[in-house]
């Protein structure tokens, strides 16, 4: 039983570690200047199309704050294809943007998709694609789990 208690210390010492370097490893991103400006795109401070070169910006398997209540993961990258799965809280919404070099498609995992510049709701099991240059305004009413793909023109 002794054991089996330090064993669990150890586990939870270990876990309470990779947390913290992956909270070190997270910020030292939010510094680079390339991922910080992406950040403004989204945000509308820069008011530039949010592009395939900005999206490769974001860190593999790292979840990045977007805006208050929206949290993304970049979990796949190829030549012409970045996935993302994005969660969004309760009444959070991405600012108004555009992405001119690529399509986005959004699978709704779990939740809602309100789109506010068509006025669409997309629930659970349901897509929609963004074409390149298209505006959009995604929000969510009681928050979601997303799998955004992102596919580039060539």
């Amino acid at each position: 039983m002794i054991k089996d208690a330090e064993s669990n210390e150890y586990r939870n010492n270990l876990d309470k570690l990779r947390n913290l370097r992956n909270e070190a490893y997270k910020g030292a991103l939010l510094c680079s200047s390339g991922l910080k400006l992406v950040l403004k795109k989204f945000h509308g401070v820069v008011e530039d199309a949010v592009n395939w070169k900005d999206l490769e910006a974001f860190p593999k398997d790292v979840w990045i704050d977007i805006f208050p209540g929206i949290k993304a993961v970049l979990i796949w990258h190829s030549d012409n294809r970045i996935v993302f799965l994005t969660t969004m809280e309760p009444g959070s919404e991405f600012s108004w943007h555009r992405h001119e070099d690529c399509e986005e498609t959004v699978l709704v995992l779990d939740g809602d998709l309100y789109e506010l510049e068509t006025d669409e709701i997309f629930k659970e099991g349901e897509s929609l694609i963004y074409e390149p240059g298209e505006p959009h305004t995604p929000t969510t009413i009681n928050g979601n789990k997303l799998k955004v793909t992102f596919t580039r023109n060539l």
